[in-house]
């Protein structure tokens, strides 16, 4: 009958619909699951941003396996759509972590290109002091390390802005139920 085919329709869209949200809870526990790995497995992360980056991760993860129970009682498409509405926030959430933690690593990875590129400029004025104390002509070699020393010291102020203007958006992100407009723009302003 017509009301049979109807009502297995209906059964068969829920089922659809219970194994998208299964599929967008598990795709969301291995994607947090690699964040968490990548975090323990990375150098240039302090101590305490990675404790503070675990426990928001498995807050998110226990948010996304409390859903397993929800999405198994839910028995109208209705229900569902609240779940899965959930379910998608906890994923945003996820982008957030991951966003947020690359932003981290690269600014510690241009901090430490910095360091480096210091340290090899003092090398080279040393290397180049002995060879002029020698009575080699250093004249042009000297220009180019004086080229390279402005690059360095731009590269420095580079730097401090980039870790300025992230901090900045961090603090306005803390305040991000009540942003105006313009701090909207600020923020955006800022990337």
């Amino acid at each position: 009958s017509q009301n049979e085919s109807c009502q297995q329709l209906a059964s068969d869209e829920l089922e659809r619909a219970v194994a998208l949200a299964e599929k967008l809870k598990e795709e969301g526990i291995a994607f947090l699951g690699r964040i968490k790995g990548y975090i323990e497995l990375s150098e240039q992360i302090d101590d305490e941003y990675a404790s503070a980056a675990m426990q928001e991760i498995d807050a998110v993860i226990s948010s996304l396996k409390e859903k397993e129970a929800e999405i198994a009682l839910a028995k109208t498409k209705t229900e569902l759509k609240r779940v899965i509405r959930g379910l998608k926030e906890d994923i945003n959430e996820a982008r957030h972590i991951a966003i947020r933690l690359r932003a981290r690593l690269m600014h510690a990875e241009i901090g430490e290109i910095v360091a480096r590129s210091a340290h090899y400029e003092s090398k080279i004025e040393a290397i180049l002091a002995k060879a002029a104390g020698q009575g080699a002509l250093t004249e042009e070699i000297g220009e180019m390390v004086a080229a390279y020393s402005g690059k360095v010291e731009s590269a420095r102020e580079y730097s401090q802005q980039a870790k300025d203007s992230y901090q900045k958006a961090v603090e306005l992100k803390r305040d991000a139920e009540t942003l105006t407009d313009e701090q909207e723009d600020e923020i955006k302003s800022l990337f």
